[in-house]
């Protein structure tokens, strides 16, 4: 888990000044695959005026997730110049950071060509079958086992 942390931080380490980045292109610089939860769990884990710089990591949205210290992430982000949306989220289209791992390409766009990138180069799956033994299992019989008390008639 030690490893998975130091890639973290490096991460977070190289989002410049007055940029901010999600929790999700945190991972994936990392290595991370679907790891936007881990991300935010070792920036919680983090002591007390650490250098590395957590108040730069906004949800995709550009919201600031509802936690203790998100005041404090406000201002510092304030001071670093980043201006707020008066919903209180960041224009991520202004401040965002993609880093060095991703072409700055708009999200739908990305998303859009690598659906078509992935459906040429897999072959069509076709539905699967239940397993054998389900067909023949009764669907009305009751489960076994004990009953609990409170469900009995």
């Amino acid at each position: 888990m030690a490893g998975i942390f130091a890639r973290i931080y490096a991460a977070v380490r190289r989002v410049p000044r007055g940029r901010v980045v999600s929790y999700g292109e945190i991972a994936r610089q990392a290595g991370l695959r679907q790891g936007a939860r881990t991300v935010g769990w070792a920036l919680a884990s983090l002591p007390p005026g650490t250098p590395i710089p957590w108040w730069r990591v906004v949800r995709a949205d550009g919201r600031i997730a509802p936690r203790p210290g998100a005041g404090r992430q406000c201002r510092y982000l304030a001071r670093e110049g980043v201006r707020f949306h008066h919903d209180g989220r960041v224009d991520v289209q202004r401040y965002g950071w993609a880093g060095s791992t991703r072409a700055a390409v708009p999200r739908r766009q990305a998303r859009t060509a690598s659906a078509a990138a992935a459906q040429t180069a897999a072959p069509h799956r076709t539905a699967t079958r239940a397993p054998a033994a389900w067909a023949s299992a009764p669907m009305n019989r009751p489960p076994s086992g004990a009953v609990p008390k409170n469900a009995r008639m």
